[in-house]
C-alpha cells in the first residue's frame, strides 16, 4: 500500500465528521441561494446558473489541488478537513466583500472590454468559498474511503437542506447580512470536531455584528438607481424577501406615468415609484390621478362598450393605477392578482379596499386554475424597458405570453370580455408583434379570424393591445375610434382602418406596427415572420422566451444599416450567460485541469496491474469519460427542471430552491443505499456469477432506469401543472419534490460507486475524479440554459439522456 493510500491515524471518528460535513454542506447551499438574492439585486436575474456554476468551479479546483498535494497530506486527512471547514466558514462574507468591490457591470460587458476581466475576477473571488468547501468534502473521502456512499450521503443531504435554509434566511435577514449569516452557519460545523469548535460560531456572531454590512454594488444602469441621482430624491421604504428587494422611492422630480398622451394638459405630479431589484413595477397611484390615468393608453380597455359595472382582473399589481383606473370606470368587482404581499403595505391607503379582491399567486397559474370569467383583463404595468429594448430579459421564461399562456387569458374572458396589454412603444417594434402573431395563432386554433377580434393603440411612449372575445362591431369602432382620436393615440390597427388613419398623431416612418398588423393578420404572415429583422414567431411552453428576439442575419442587417447603434438591440441578458459560458471554459481549464498534469497516473494503485502503465493511462482515460458524463449529465437535469419547473412554481428563487433540495436530499438517500441497491442488480443479472468482479458490475441497467425516470419525469410535470397549478405555493412544492424525487434518488448513484471502484483500486485517484466531474459540471451549468434557448427543455433532456447511456456504457470499462 502507497502513502496515498495510508487510512488516517488520528483524527475525530466517522460520525461527527459527518455531521461536520453535512452542516457545512448546507451553508455552501445557503451561500448559492443568497448570492443568486445578491446578484439579482447588483444586476439582473440571469446569475442562478451562474452561481451554480462557479460554485462547480470552486469544487472541481478543489479535486484538482488535492491531486496534486495528496502525497502531503497522506495521514493527516482529517486534520485537512478541520482546516478546509473552518477556512470556508471564514471566507463566506469576505469572498463577496471582495466580489462587491470590483467594478463589474453586466450592461458594459460588450461596451467596455474590461468587463470581460471584471467577469472573470468576480466568477473566481466568489469561487473561494466553494473551493474550500470542496476540499473538505473531496477530503472528507479521503479520511473515509470503506465509506464513500455515506460521505456522499451526508453531502448531499446537508446540501438539501441548506438549500431551504437559504430561502428562510432571504424572508429573514436585510440581504447586506446574508453573507456573514452564512458564515456563521460554516462554523457550527466546527463544533463536532474539537471542543474549541463550539465557541467559533459565538466568536463569529460577535464579529459579524461588530463589522458593518458590505454595500450591494447595483448597476448604474437600474431605473431604480438612475432615479436615485435625480436632485432630492430618496429610499422611504425598504422590504427584503425571498422575491428580492422593494423599493419605494420618493423625489419632487420623480414624475413617473408611462403611456400618456401628446394631448395632457395637465403636468405629471410627483408620485414615489416602487422599484423590484431596480427594477420600476409604476408610480404609487391615488385616487386623485384617475384623469391622468384615462389619458394613457391602458385605458383602452374601457373605450370599447363595456357591461355595466364590469368585472375586473389585474394581473400584476404594480404601483396600483390599474385599480383605480377599474374604479373610474365602475368596477363592480376587481380582482388583483400579484405573488408579492410586500407590496400591499406600500401603496396609497385604500388603493387595496372595498370591491378589491387580492390574490397572492402567480398570474399564470391562477389564469391556468380559475374557473372565473372577466369582463376585462388588464396586463399594464409594463415595468423595465430591459425587457426589451435593452434585452436583459431575452434568456428569461416568460410563460404569461407563451400560445398556452395567451390561450389561459382568452379562457378567462367572458362573453364580451376584452383583453388588454399594454407594452412600451418600441422602434422598431419586437415584443408586441410576437405578442400578435401568438394571438393570432391561439384565435386560429379556434378557428377564428383574429383581424375581427383585435385593435392595437400606439402613443408615443406604449402600446396597448385589445383582445375582444366577440369580433368587434361598428359601434365598438366608433366608439375606439373617438377615445383615441380625442387623446392623440392612433389607431394603428383595427378592422376598416386604413394606414393613413393609423399614424397621425405619433408618426413613425415606416409604421412598421402597421406593417407588422397586416402582415401578421393576413392571410399568410409567415414570409413576413421569416424576413423580419427580429424573432416575432409565437413561442411556446417547451421554449418559453419570448424576450429572446435577435438573429445572426438580423443583427448583421442592423449592423449594416445603424452601425455602432445596434447596441441598443444586443440581448444583454444572453450576452451575459454566452459570456459566463465562454470564460467558464478557460477558467476551468486553468484551474481544474492544469493542476491534473502533475498528478502520476500510477500513483496509489492498490493491486499491480498486468499491462502497466498503459494500461493504467488507458483507465485513466475511461474514469475522466466516465467523470466528465455525469457531471455534465447532471447539471443539463438539474438546470433545466429549475428552468421547467418556474412555471409551476411561479418564481425561479421557489424553483431554484426546490430543485436543488429535492436533487440534493433524493440523490444524497440514493447514494446511501447505492451499495445495497448495486449488490442487488448483481444479484438480479447474474453478472458475478458470470465472473465479473468490483462493486455494481451490474450497473448499466439503473443507466436505462435513469433514462426512464428523466422522460416520465418530463411528462408528468404536464399533469402536475393541469391538476395542481391552483394550489397554494407550499403544496406545490411538495409535489414538486415528490415529482423529482424518483429521478434524482436514482441519479444520486452512480458518483459513489464509480467513487467507490475508484477508492479500491487507485484511492490517490479520488481527487482527480472529483475534479474532472466539477469541470464538467461547470460547463454544464453554464451551457444548459443556452442549450434549452437552442433546442427547448425536451432537447436537454434528450442530451442529458444520451450522457447517462454513455456513462453506462463507460462504466464496463473501469
Amino acid at each position: 500500500m502507497s502513502a496515498a493510500d495510508a487510512r488516517p491515524a488520528s483524527g475525530p471518528p466517522a460520525a461527527p465528521l459527518l455531521a461536520a460535513l453535512a452542516i457545512l454542506s448546507a451553508a455552501i447551499l445557503a451561500y448559492e441561494v443568497v448570492l443568486v438574492h445578491l446578484l439579482s439585486i447588483a444586476h439582473w436575474s440571469h446569475f442562478a446558473a451562474l452561481v451554480i456554476s462557479l460554485a462547480l468551479l470552486g469544487f472541481g479546483t478543489s479535486g484538482s489541488l488535492l491531486a496534486v498535494l495528496g502525497p502531503a497530506l497522506a495521514g493527516r486527512e482529517r486534520a485537512a478537513f478541520r482546516w478546509a471547514v473552518l477556512g470556508a466558514a471564514l471566507a463566506f462574507d469576505p469572498a463577496y466583500r471582495l466580489a462587491a468591490a470590483i467594478p463589474f457591470d453586466a450592461f458594459e460587458l460588450l461596451a467596455i472590454p474590461r468587463q470581460i476581466l471584471y467577469l472573470s475576477l468576480t466568477y473566481v473571488v466568489l469561487s473561494v468559498p466553494f473551493l474550500l468547501g470542496g476540499a473538505a468534502v473531496a477530503l472528507a473521502f479521503l479520511a473515509e474511503p470503506g465509506r464513500v456512499g455515506r460521505v456522499y450521503a451526508a453531502n448531499l443531504l446537508g446540501s438539501g437542506a441548506g438549500a431551504a435554509l437559504g430561502l428562510a434566511l432571504l424572508a429573514w435577514l436585510p440581504a447586506e447580512r446574508l453573507p456573514a449569516a452564512v458564515g456563521l452557519i460554516g462554523l457550527v460545523a466546527l463544533a463536532p470536531l474539537a471542543r474549541w469548535g463550539a465557541l467559533a460560531a459565538p466568536a463569529g456572531l460577535a464579529l459579524a455584528l461588530l463589522l458593518p454590512p458590505p454595500v450591494i454594488p447595483v448597476s448604474q444602469y437600474k431605473e431604480g438607481q438612475v432615479a436615485l441621482e435625480l436632485p432630492e430624491t430618496r429610499v422611504v421604504a425598504e422590504r427584503d424577501g425571498p422575491l428580492g428587494r422593494l423599493t419605494l422611492v420618493a423625489g419632487p422630480t420623480l414624475r413617473y406615468l408611462p403611456g400618456t398622451s401628446l394631448a395632457l394638459d395637465q403636468p405629471v405630479p410627483p408620485r414615489p415609484v416602487l422599484y423590484l431589484n431596480g427594477q420600476p413595477l409604476g408610480p404609487r397611484a391615488v385616487a386623485a390621478d384617475t384623469a391622468l390615468l384615462a389619458m394613457t393608453t391602458a385605458a383602452a380597455a374601457f373605450a370599447l362598450p363595456s357591461p355595466r359595472s364590469p368585472r375586473v382582473l389585474i394581473l400584476d399589481l404594480g404601483g396600483g393605477s390599474a385599480i383605480w383606473l377599474a374604479r373610474a370606470n365602475e368596477a363592480a368587482a376587481i380582482t388583483v392578482v400579484d405573488p408579492d404581499r410586500r407590496i400591499d403595505d406600500l401603496l396609497a391607503p385604500g388603493t387595496i379596499g372595498p370591491r378589491v379582491e387580492r390574490v397572492a399567486a402567480d398570474p399564470r397559474g391562477h389564469l391556468h386554475a380559475t374557473e372565473r370569467r372577466y369582463d376585462r383583463i388588464l396586463v399594464s404595468e409594463i415595468g423595465s424597458l430591459h425587457g426589451g429594448a435593452s434585452g436583459m430579459a431575452a434568456a428569461g421564461a416568460a410563460y404569461l405570453f407563451t400560445t398556452e399562456g395567451v390561450a389561459d387569458l382568452w379562457g378567462a374572458l367572458g362573453d364580451d370580455g376584452v383583453l388588454a396589454v399594454t407594452r412600451w412603444a418600441l422602434d422598431p417594434p419586437r415584443d408586441m408583434l410576437r405578442l400578435l402573431a401568438t394571438v393570432r395563432a391561439v384565435l386560429e386554433d379556434r378557428g377564428l379570424d383574429a383581424r375581427r377580434h383585435v385593435a392595437l393603440v400606439r402613443g408615443w411612449s406604449t402600446v396597448t393591445l385589445l383582445v375582444s372575445r366577440e369580433p368587434l362591431g361598428p359601434d365598438d369602432l366608433a366608439a375606439l375610434r373617438n377615445w383615441a382620436e380625442a387623446r392623440w393615440f392612433d389607431l394603428t390597427w383595427a378592422p376598416g382602418v386604413s394606414a393613413a388613419e393609423a399614424n397621425r398623431f405619433n408618426i413613425l416612418s415606416p409604421d412598421l406596427y402597421r406593417i407588422g398588423a397586416e402582415a401578421l393578420l393576413g392571410p399568410d404572415p409567415e414570409p413576413f415572420v421569416e424576413r423580419y429583422a427580429f424573432r416575432i414567431a409565437p413561442v411556446t411552453d417547451e421554449r418559453p422566451f419570448f424576450f429572446h428576439f435577435l438573429t445572426v442575419p438580423g443583427l448583421i442587417e442592423l449592423w449594416r444599416s445603424e452601425g455602432r447603434l445596434v447596441l441598443p438591440y444586443f440581448e444583454w441578458g444572453l450576452v451575459v450567460r454566452l459570456l459566463a459560458l465562454v470564460q467558464a471554459v478557460p477558467v476551468a481549464a486553468v484551474l481544474i485541469l492544469l493542476p491534473l498534469v502533475a498528478l502520476p497516473r500510477g500513483a496509489g494503485a492498490r493491486r499491480s496491474d498486468a499491462h502497466g502503465t498503459s494500461a493504467a493511462s488507458a483507465r485513466g482515460g475511461w474514469l475522466f469519460l466516465y467523470f466528465a458524463l455525469l457531471g455534465l449529465a447532471f447539471m443539463l437535469l438539474e438546470i433545466s427542471a429549475i428552468e421547467r419547473l418556474t412555471l409551476f412554481l411561479a418564481q425561479p428563487i421557489y424553483a431554484t430552491t426546490v430543485v436543488l433540495a429535492a436533487f440534493l436530499v433524493f440523490a444524497g438517500l440514493g447514494s446511501a443505499a447505492a451499495p445495497r441497491i448495486a449488490a442487488g442488480l448483481d444479484r438480479a443479472t447474474g453478472v458475478r456469477a458470470a465472473g465479473r468482479t468490483g462493486p455494481a458490475a451490474g450497473l448499466p441497467i439503473l443507466f436505462l432506469a435513469i433514462a426512464a425516470l428523466g422522460f416520465l419525469t418530463y411528462a408528468v410535470e404536464s399533469a402536475l401543472w393541469d391538476h395542481a397549478a391552483g394550489l397554494p405555493l407550499p403544496a406545490r412544492m411538495v409535489l414538486a419534490v415528490l415529482l423529482l424525487a424518483p429521478l434524482a434518488f436514482t441519479m444520486g448513484m452512480p458518483f459513489p460507486l464509480g467513487l467507490q471502484r475508484v477508492a479500491d483500486r487507485r484511492l490517490a485517484w479520488i481527487p482527480w475524479c472529483w475534479g474532472v466531474n466539477g469541470f464538467l459540471s461547470v460547463i454544464g451549468a453554464a451551457a444548459a440554459p443556452l442549450v434549452a434557448l437552442a433546442v427547448g427543455f425536451r432537447g436537454v433532456l434528450a442530451l442529458a439522456v444520451a450522457g447517462y447511456l454513455a456513462a453506462g456504457l463507460v462504466f464496463r470499462r473501469l
